[in-house]
């Protein structure tokens, strides 16, 4: 089975990412895939930079990774995360899941906002 393209570097997604519109765009997709593992998405909501996204992310994994790993699978899984990338990840960094995944996760929305503009030209 042959792997989903690669997700942008954070770095890439960093410096496309700093413009209001494609951080308001990357909240609004947040949101939608969040509601799986909480309501509580005006963390979220307030982040008006993809630092405070990325910040937002590692401490709602934090809290849910613990006592709840079956709604951050499905976080990931609803995402569209591929799980070669998950594991790949964390292989590489297992002490710091909570930053990984919310790599993993800006990264993948980042991807799919970029290609749903691509693709509606």
């Amino acid at each position: 089975m042959s792997d989903l393209s690669p997700l942008p570097k954070l770095e890439d997604v960093k410096s496309i990412f700093q413009r209001p519109r494609y951080i308001n765009l990357l909240k609004l997709q947040l949101v939608k895939d969040l509601f799986v593992l909480t309501q509580e998405v005006n963390i979220i909501e307030e982040c008006t930079s993809l630092e405070c996204l990325y910040d937002s992310l590692i401490h709602l994994f934090n809290q849910h990774i613990s006592s709840n790993s079956k709604g951050v699978m499905n976080l990931l899984y609803r995402a569209d995360v591929s799980e070669h990338h998950i594991k790949q990840a964390l292989k590489s960094n297992p002490e710091k899941s909570s930053e990984v995944l919310a790599a993993l996760i800006l990264r993948r929305e980042a991807q799919k906002i970029l290609l749903r503009e691509k693709y509606s030209r």
